[in-house]
């Protein structure tokens, strides 16, 4: 079964009334009253956008956009045999009931050649001399996951990391009971998961289950400090550690496991911005998240300095999430570095996994339901980022500007 974001709808011979908003099925006369999102998203269903296309589409075409709504629409228009693929539409929503093993599909084993050019394009990796890749190929065992079984269980020692190399998995932000929840995340081959909790010796934060016959590299942390590896792996790690600490002071981002966080670091860039700069200018429309890394800015509303925010601060994100024009601008005060999470890019991760979608999305709600400038933190959004991390930040600036955000593109595995 293929993932539901990688499914094309092919919607049923109708007619569809742009004045009122409707559709009519041909086969059953139905007509069918449609909100703007709704019909936009509709007249994308031919059997070649998939539904990862279509949100993108919708997104950049409508003045707002649900996946809450959508993914209720998709089910209820399945339901209703809407699509002449409506049964895997249907199959692919509710998949995550069915985590039993079942038949196996075959996986095979890497030869040392296979391994070595897959490492290559982890981008963990991609700076790596030979010589350290396969110090790490040493020390570390593949081995194979069968579907429904969990790699990484919620609350244990971390103690490796993992690349998957082929397969599938999923990361769960609750244990599986009952068997019908669903992932929060798929992550493709060739991702990283579990260095996050490895590295800073922390418990896992979330369950990652193979969603289909899987194969794996397991890569133990203690054993990868070496002469071989000169720092690289070490460093390497570090950075993302702080880059996912720093996008998890986001109250939007809190909750999520470090893995699902690792997702959300593929849509960043790191930027540095001049003294007295405008940043985000009041009245425009907002694109882009901004974490601030190293330096200052100065809120300024109505041509009134509001607030003054510092390392470890973020903002503009409401903005952009809400497409709603930015309240106040950002002037820097001095020489700045910010981790940058593009609002397309962002959209685009969201659209390849439609239950992260939806938890962030019922996250925001809540948020909007307390409102607050886009620049304001409450007291309950403790700023995390310490001052051991903000010197390191300080001293690696150059590392930190060139740091590799790349991630493989999602994969369209069946599952």
């Amino acid at each position: 079964m293929k993932r539901l974001e990688t499914l094309q709808p092919q919607l049923k011979v109708g007619q569809f009334d742009k004045k009122d908003q409707t559709y009519t099925v041909k086969e059953t006369n139905e007509v069918l009253t449609l909100n703007p999102q709704s019909f936009s998203f509709l007249q994308f269903c031919n059997g070649t956008n998939s539904i990862k296309e279509i949100c993108m589409l919708v997104h950049a075409r409508e003045a707002s956009f649900s996946f809450i709504d959508l993914k209720t629409q998709l089910e209820k228009w399945s339901e209703a045999k809407l699509f002449k693929n409506s049964a895997d539409i249907l199959a692919a929503l509710r998949k995550g009931s069915d985590l039993s093993a079942g038949p196996q599909t075959p996986v095979k084993e890497l030869n040392s050649a296979e391994l070595l050019l897959a490492l290559r394009k982890v981008s963990m990796f991609s700076n790596f001399s030979e010589v350290a890749l396969k110090h790490i190929m040493a020390v570390s065992i593949q081995q194979k996951a069968v579907k429904g079984q969990t790699i990484i269980k919620k609350g244990n020692a971390a103690e490796e990391a993992y690349v998957l190399l082929s397969g599938s998995v999923g990361v769960f932000l609750t244990a599986i009971v009952t068997g019908r929840e669903l992932p929060v995340a798929t992550l493709p081959p060739l991702s990283v998961f579990g260095e996050s909790a490895a590295l800073s010796n922390q418990k896992r934060t979330a369950d990652v289950i193979a969603l289909s016959d899987s194969q794996l590299l397991r890569i133990p942390i203690s054993q990868i400090n070496s002469p071989e590896l000169s720092g690289s792996l070490s460093k390497n790690l570090r950075l993302r550690l702080i880059f996912s600490q720093m996008i998890k002071t986001h109250p939007l981002f809190v909750r999520l496991p470090s893995d699902v966080i690792q997702l959300l670091l593929s849509g960043c860039r790191v930027e540095k911005v001049e003294a007295q700069k405008t940043v985000i200018q009041q009245g425009d429309e907002g694109q882009d998240f901004y974490f601030i890394l190293y330096g200052s800015v100065l809120i300024v509303k109505d041509r009134l300095p509001e607030a003054h925010l510092g390392p470890g601060h973020y903002f503009g994100e409401m903005g952009g999430l809400l497409k709603q024009k930015r309240s106040a601008s950002v002037v820097t005060e001095k020489e700045c570095v910010f981790l940058i999470l593009s609002i397309k890019n962002f959209i685009s991760i969201l659209a390849s996994n439609l239950n992260l979608a939806v938890e962030i999305e019922n996250m925001i709600q809540q948020r909007r339901e307390k409102p607050q400038e886009v620049f304001e933190q409450t007291e309950t959004e403790d700023i995390t980022i310490t001052e051991e991390i903000t010197l390191e930040i300080s001293t690696n600036l150059s590392d930190i500007e060139n740091f590799d955000f790349s991630a493989p593109s999602q994969a369209e595995d069946t599952v």
